[in-house]
Order: structure tokens, then C-alpha cells, then sequence
């Protein structure tokens, strides 16, 4: 097997975001590990949104209270795309690193 690297791909960097806004996608489809970083401005409600054959769902969410960073860790995630939703406005950084 060869030897795994890991990849980052920085979706927003400081990024002024409206509430409701969407993230452009990531394609994770050759994805076997993903550890995203999160950091906020704000108060708000990150929403992990994953591509069904019924369009973007949500999968999971993180809620700030206040500005702070958190990680996912995600083992395993059957969808070939991904993208991040805020729920209230703020300046947002995401990263996504993953392994493949």
C-alpha cells in the first residue's frame, strides 16, 4: 500500500460570512480520513453538509456560543462532496485536511 499524505484545503480563510451562507463544495471522493478545523468570529452554528442523491443534507453541526475553533475528526464519510453552512453572520476560517 502506498504511503498516505495528508492534504489541505482551506474552503474559507478569514472570510466574512452572512448568516445562511454556503461554503463553496469539496470534493472528498478519494477521502479516507478528514480532520476539519473550525474557527469563528462569533456566535454560530457550523453545518457539515454532505452530497445525497437528494441534493446537499445536512450531516453534522458545531455550535459556537462565542468566537473559539474546534475540530471534526471523521473517520469515515460516504459522500463524494462536501460543504459548510453558518447559521449567523461572522469572519470564519475552515480548513480541510484529510488523507489520501
Amino acid at each position: 500500500m502506498p504511503l498516505m499524505r495528508w492534504n489541505k484545503n482551506t474552503v474559507w480563510q478569514n472570510h466574512s460570512a452572512v448568516a445562511g451562507e454556503t461554503s463553496p463544495t469539496v470534493d472528498v471522493s478519494k477521502v479516507q480520513t478528514l480532520l476539519i478545523y473550525v474557527q469563528v468570529s462569533a456566535a454560530t452554528t457550523i453545518t457539515l453538509q454532505v452530497d445525497t442523491v437528494n441534493g446537499m443534507q445536512d450531516y453534522d453541526t458545531m455550535t459556537f456560543t462565542g468566537a473559539g475553533y474546534n475540530w471534526w475528526n471523521i473517520l469515515s464519510l460516504p459522500a463524494d462532496l462536501i460543504r459548510f453552512q453558518t447559521s449567523n453572520a461572522a469572519t470564519i476560517t475552515i480548513d480541510v485536511m484529510y488523507k489520501t
